[in-house]
């Protein structure tokens, strides 16, 4: 059961990849909280990660759960975001709705 209007949340997991609707989550890979519902999609291709949100979100992931390799230094984030933040080895990123923000 999830925190939405309905009580309908889904969580999807494949070999390289991370797909939630809800409006909050959190598991060792990710973690988000949202003003609304929201899905949020993740998935590794190559030596990147893309994220996905349905609605601006602040999104908390660990790259290196979908990487075959971390790269050497910081992650590098591209796509439009309102902003990106580094802790260890979680990346936090402002994402907006629709938009894709890829992490090397």
């Amino acid at each position: 059961e999830g925190d939405t209007f309905h009580g309908a949340a889904y969580t999807y997991r494949g070999d390289r990849a991370l797909f939630v609707g809800d409006r909050a989550h959190e598991s060792p890979e990710l973690r988000f909280a949202a003003d609304v519902p929201v899905n949020v999609m993740l998935w590794a291709d190559g030596d990147e990660v893309r994220i996905v949100s349905s609605a601006d979100a602040r999104v908390s992931v660990r790259p290196d759960a979908f990487l075959t390799q971390r790269p050497a230094g910081p992650y590098q984030t591209t796509g439009f975001t309102a902003g990106t933040e580094q802790a260890g080895e979680w990346l936090a990123i402002e994402l907006l709705a629709g938009e894709r923000a890829t992490v090397r």
